[in-house]
């Protein structure tokens, strides 16, 4: 019987494609990344040069990918650290109420899509449906105010906690309630005001 032997290559097919689609992203050029992605040292580079024009001219693949790495090299470049601060501090300022309005019942419900803010859009990090409604799901703040501090190095000076207080957060529980009521009462005497204009 005779033996059939197969000449496994290295890489699958996707994984040189994958290296030769990110080698050109990362401007090695068609000749070098050819040779690279193919261990290929055959040919002259005007040969080389043309398998790798027609690799890129002929699969879709390839040329997907390699405008997508493009394009994420573009987003990474232009990426600074103040970028990452805005947006940190986007989450952070983001309130779980923001995305619910009352309704004509006095009940709450989800704000349409178009009523979000890109900084509520960018705080969700999901939503599913319950037996109450919509459940909304943000980004953890903690987490964010974290981010924050390691960025600015914060975190690195000291292991004291940064605490995030309002002008709230030492009332009592009546002096609180108190504010609500005030705060209702005003709202329905600025309504009824509106309706006898």
């Amino acid at each position: 019987m005779d033996k059939i032997v197969l000449n496994m290559p290295d890489f699958s097919l996707e994984e040189r494609l994958e290296k030769f689609s990110r080698l050109i992203a990362d401007r090695y050029g068609l000749v070098r990344s050819y040779r690279l992605a193919y261990d290929y040292d055959k040919g002259t580079d005007d040969e080389v040069e043309s398998l790798a024009y027609n690799l890129i001219a002929e699969n879709d693949y390839v040329k997907d990918r390699i405008t997508r790495l493009h394009d994420d090299k573009k987003v990474l470049q232009s990426i600074t650290r103040d970028d990452l601060l805005v947006a940190m501090k986007r989450v952070v300022d983001v309130s779980i109420s923001d995305y619910f309005t009352m309704n004509a019942l006095g009940g709450l419900q989800l704000k349409s899509f178009r009523d979000w803010t890109p900084s509520m859009k960018m705080a969700c990090c999901g939503m599913k449906q319950s037996k109450f409604g919509v459940e909304v799901k943000i980004l953890d703040k903690m987490g964010a105010i974290n981010t924050i501090s390691n960025i600015m190095g914060y975190s690195e000076q000291s292991n004291t906690m940064i605490k995030v207080t309002t002008e709230y957060g030492n009332m009592s529980d009546k002096q609180l309630k108190s504010i609500i009521e005030d705060a209702e009462c005003t709202a329905f005497i600025e309504e009824s005001v509106s309706k006898e204009d």
